[in-house]
């Protein structure tokens, strides 16, 4: 009978903690972050984040993840100890900067985006001359004379004499 009158307790306890959180989830957040290699790289973050207070502050939400996650290296944000180091530094910016406590943080997607610069495509191609025709195809290409002007009444009269 304890035991029940006990998890009555924890379960209505827990109910009503739950009640009081709030959640903000963050969908298709890009950030430009370093490579090891001084290189850039774009990643794309979806994020759900759940915290001990009744609101949550959108804009320092999203404020401390900018700055938590252009502090890591994107090679390292990939591995599994890295995102947990990214977790755990995001709630202890979170709570030191804005004071808001975070109970939970979860990373439902982070992947690096492929970035099609068209311009670096267009310049490279003409640095390699892959768009020009080479010689020895307009050589062997006949070239195309201009035609005659053709009337097409002109041989209606005899159309069928044979029938």
């Amino acid at each position: 009978m304890k035991k029940l009158l006990f998890m009555a307790v924890f379960l209505s306890f827990s109910v009503v903690s739950n009640l009081n959180a709030a959640n903000l989830e963050i969908k298709g957040l890009q950030a430009d972050i370093y490579t090891k290699n001084n290189g850039l790289k774009k990643i794309e973050l979806d994020v759900e984040v759940i915290s001990r207070d009744e609101t949550l502050n959108r804009s320092a939400i999203y404020d401390a993840l900018n700055v938590v996650v252009g502090s890591f290296y994107a090679e390292d944000l990939m591995t599994s100890m890295g995102k947990e180091n990214f977790k755990n530094t995001f709630v202890k910016y979170v709570s030191k900067k804005h004071n808001i406590e975070l109970e939970e943080v979860y990373i439902i997607a982070l992947k690096f985006v492929n970035e099609i610069d068209i311009e670096r495509i267009i310049k490279a191609i003409k640095e390699r001359d892959l768009c020009s025709v080479p010689r020895a195809y307009e050589r062997a290409t006949p070239q195309k004379q201009p035609k005659e002007d053709f009337d097409i009444n002109q041989n209606v009269g005899d159309f069928g004499e044979n029938l």
